[in-house]
């Protein structure tokens, strides 16, 4: 007999099993492959609920690794820099957001020509962008 787990996680915005209906139904119409109401009637369905300070480190890890592989995609020029934070980033062959990610504000600040305006900049892009916060030290 094979298994599958389902961790599910929401905002509160709906309840879990709500979350699993929904999502359930969008892969039925997008694949016609799965008969959901066998499926869902022949399992035994353990929802539980959690904060985010009680998520998994597994999942944690997987979310991570999910962040890192789409920011290594995103080139530093989608920020909205001054084009002196732009060129100093270039300068130091930091090309994508995943690169910049790296450096905490410190690391930043000691780039040439890198000053506390444009770590500013990059932080509160970053922020308003992508809710990332660069690492202090």
């Amino acid at each position: 007999m094979e298994n599958l787990i389902f961790e599910i996680w929401t905002n509160g915005g709906i309840e879990p099993d709500e979350a699993l209906s929904l999502s359930a139904q969008a892969l039925e119409k997008t694949f016609g492959l799965l008969n959901i109401s066998n499926i869902i009637s022949s399992t035994s369905l353990h929802i539980e609920t959690s904060t985010e300070d009680e998520q998994s480190e597994l999942f944690k890890a997987v979310l991570d690794k999910d962040k890192s592989e789409h920011f290594k995609k995103i080139p530093i020029a989608s920020l909205v820099l001054p084009a002196r934070a732009f060129n100093c980033l270039k300068r130091a062959n930091i090309n994508t957001v995943f690169d910049l990610i790296q450096f905490s504000e410190n690391e930043l600040l000691e780039l040439p020509n890198f000053g506390k305006k444009s770590t500013s900049d990059v932080r509160q892009n970053l922020k308003a962008r992508f809710n990332i916060e660069l690492r202090k030290f």
